[in-house]
């Protein structure tokens, strides 16, 4: 604590950073997907990033077919299916995974069910005043965990698919 209040330890302040990427134009509308990635906003390196993604009903992680849970930079740590829904899917990186000041990585990609693709389906959620959300915690070496939650809302998700 001391070390803290004289400013002897360096320590970096990470963010979560993500936005809503379209893809496709599809008969059923457009596509999109959410961008996770980890900014760090402080002066000092990050070392041993790791972010827990915990996603809700209506998202998912990228998974491929051959390789299981897919990331840019970070590792996805293998743990039983009901512990990555349950607790969260965690991404891991090693000493040689840095994150410099002022810098940003990106994680992963998280994909919403079908029906938020739907113009219909998107003004029924409206009404409803439904989110698509997901909760996150953010790690380093020598920082505390960053926790919070992200949601889009129908309007933002509407205006962003230009409906």
């Amino acid at each position: 604590m001391l070390a803290d209040i004289f400013g002897r330890r360096q320590r970096p302040k990470l963010e979560i950073t993500c936005g809503l990427v379209e893809d496709a134009k599809v008969e059923s509308g457009t596509r999109f997907h959410i961008a996770v990635g980890i900014k760090n906003v402080g002066k000092y390196i990050a070392i041993y990033p790791a972010i827990r993604l915990k996603t809700g009903k209506d998202l998912n992680i990228w998974f491929s077919g051959t390789t299981g849970i897919c990331s840019y930079n970070l590792n996805p740590m293998n743990q039983l299916i009901g512990n990555n829904y349950n607790n969260g899917f965690m991404f891991t990186g090693g000493i040689s995974d840095i994150i410099h000041p002022y810098t940003s990585i990106d994680v992963t990609n998280l994909y919403p069910n079908a029906d938020w693709f739907q113009k219909e389906e998107l003004i029924k959620k409206d009404d409803r005043e439904v989110t698509l959300s997901f909760e996150y915690e953010i790690f380093a070496e020598g920082c505390m965990p960053e926790i919070g939650q992200v949601e889009f809302s129908v309007d933002e998700i509407m205006d962003f698919l230009r409906i």
